[in-house]
């Protein structure tokens, strides 16, 4: 398995050699990571400080043009190819250790070669190093689990940590973490729960802090990883969010606009506000606005989290549009064809076997449904793109695992309430694919 996702990713990475980077995402850390480079400084344009990204992928970019030489993608797309590699080591003893050698293996085989992981370690974005962030912080919940070693929890906290300043969903989770830790914490003894939830949470807190006062001495207000969040969920919550798409009010323009809005609304003070003031009064409208229109809120949100989950459909897109070179028309209908597969698949397979997985790792079991929900539910409320779900596909696929290792033990079950729970989530979960193939036929 370590093999074959080797391979897969380094024909990526050879497979665009020489070519531009074409999302909009990946321009902005380049650039920030030529500044950090050549001036030192973490800015879009020299002499412009900036937070609108986290920093730890725009340090590594700029790590590795330091010794590979300026814009040198291709060293990039193969430190990329290697992280995902190593994420297939992790997946698998995270998988093993929880339910044994083959669900370990199939969990790996199915990280190796999911086509738009394997696609991703070839853009200049986070999905891969999140990816392995996030999946080394589940194995090492699961060893802390398992073992008690007092060491993993600092280990935990650091991995969340870098996790955070890398996507900052993450700085939101201590909260959620103490909780679990209070609950499932196998130690007998309430103090000890929670001094281990404070080695965990704090060293977490450590990581994250001198990035965050230095954002908050740039922008005058407490600002913990970007200037991201109030924008962003103002984007999904004002009075021009689609239903249908409700991530593209990026695309808003002219008196639409989320920044035409919220300087509607105090024209004098926007004018002259810091990144994070900005942000911060734009979280504070859309706020307002969700208090008024409960009713509307609710019908996005509903919205949102079935786009979270829709097909994955950007590699695709990307192809037809002519990216990443020219290719045949039957080639890029049979990439859509195993990327759509692979993810349908991988997905009603895992609520299957989230259901019946044995209830030997339950705590573990617990975390990952819990890590699962709680990056789903924070993209919600927001705005709900589906590239946001790719780093949590691995995590499913653990449980997907346990459904091909057993299929026979998932139809034996049939009487439990919990199978007949996600079987309906599968239902509706198909109902919205199709709604999303008839709606967008013209885009399919």
């Amino acid at each position: 398995m370590l093999a074959i996702a080797l391979v897969l990713r380094l024909f990526v990475a050879g497979w665009l050699y020489g070519q531009p980077l074409y999302v909009f995402d990946e321009n902005d850390y380049n650039q920030i990571a030529l500044n950090l480079l050549r001036h030192g400084q973490f800015a879009l344009e020299p002499g412009h400080l900036t937070s609108i990204r986290p920093p730890i992928y725009p340090a590594l970019v700029a790590g590795v043009y330091a010794i590979a030489g300026e814009q040198n993608f291709t060293a990039v797309r193969v430190l990329q190819a290697l992280l995902g590699t190593a994420t297939v080591a992790v997946l698998y003893a995270l998988a093993r250790n929880m339910y044994g050698q083959r669900v370990g293996l199939i969990a790996a085989a199915i990280y190796a070669c999911y086509p738009s992981l394997v696609a991703t370690c070839g853009l200049l974005l986070t999905e891969t190093l999140f990816t392995f962030l996030l999946c080394t912080a589940c194995l090492l919940m699961q060893q802390f689990l398992v073992r008690g070693k007092f060491w993993l929890l600092p280990a935990l906290g650091v991995a969340l940590g870098v996790g955070a300043l890398t996507r900052s969903v993450l700085w939101l989770f201590p909260p959620v973490l103490l909780v679990f830790l209070l609950v499932c914490d196998p130690a007998p003894r309430w103090r000890m729960r929670l001094l281990h939830a404070a080695v965990a949470i704090g060293t977490m807190i450590a990581v994250i802090s001198p990035w965050a006062i230095r954002n908050t001495r740039l922008h005058h207000t407490f600002t913990a990883v970007d200037v991201m969040g109030g924008r962003n969920f103002m984007m999904g919550n004002y009075e021009y969010t689609p239903l249908d798409r409700p991530w593209d009010a990026i695309s808003m323009s002219g008196e639409q606009s989320w920044i035409a809005v919220l300087k509607r609304n105090s024209p004098q003070e926007s004018s002259e506000l810091t990144q994070g003031q900005l942000d911060k009064r734009a979280m504070k409208a859309a706020v307002k606005y969700v208090v008024a229109h409960p009713g509307q809120t609710a019908q996005r949100d509903v919205a949102k989290f079935f786009h979270f989950w829709q097909l994955e459909r950007e590699i695709v897109a990307g192809l037809w549009w002519g990216y990443w070179n020219q290719v045949p028309t039957l080639v890029v209908l049979a990439m859509a064809v195993a990327i759509v597969g692979m993810y349908v698949t991988v997905m009603l397979s895992g609520v299957m076997g989230a259901a019946v997985a044995p209830a030997s790792s339950w705590r573990m079991q617990a975390f990952l449904i819990l890590l699962i929900a709680f990056v789903c539910g924070i993209h919600t409320l927001v705005f709900g793109h589906s590239r946001y779900h790719l780093p949590l596909m691995p995590l499913i696929g653990v449980f997907a695992a346990v459904a091909w290792t057993s299929p026979v033990k998932v139809l034996a079950q049939w009487r439990r309430p919990a199978l007949w729970l996600a079987g309906g989530f599968c239902v509706l979960l198909t109902a919205s694919w199709c709604r999303e193939l008839v709606i967008e036929f013209g885009r399919f």
